[in-house]
């Protein structure tokens, strides 16, 4: 943590800080599952004495983690931004990225392809 902290030249925050507490939150990027997993401190009359709760672990989960049809969604616009950036309206680098990202959320390597799939990727590219 020292080392971490000297790199990035940040200080610890507390005098444990590989201590972490636990909280919840949707990370809905897409609207489509808000609210699934939040987290819940004792009443707080400020900002303060929320930070106080969360600092100190006073803190209870509440939801269901993301399950892996749910996180498609993330890795849907990940795709999305990856081949609007990358490919710059070539069809060849789009196929490459679509099956990349196909095989990835299958649970396939996302680099091994055919020997057939690559003589296609190399005449797609002459």
């Amino acid at each position: 943590m020292e080392e971490l902290a000297a790199n990035q030249g940040l200080a610890a925050t507390h005098p444990e800080p590989w201590n972490k507490v636990l909280t919840a939150g949707s990370d809905d990027h897409g609207s489509l599952y808000p609210a699934k997993a939040w987290s819940e401190v004792p009443r707080a009359l400020n900002v303060a004495d929320l930070l106080g709760h969360l600092r100190a672990g006073r803190v209870t989960i509440h939801g269901r983690a993301a399950r892996r049809w749910r996180s498609r969604m993330a890795f849907t616009e990940s795709y999305s931004f990856i081949r609007e950036k990358i490919s710059r309206g070539s069809s060849e680098s789009s196929d490459l990225i679509e099956k990349v990202f196909s095989r990835f959320m299958e649970g396939r390597d996302p680099t091994e392809f055919s020997f057939p799939e690559k003589l296609s990727f190399l005449a797609q590219g002459s």
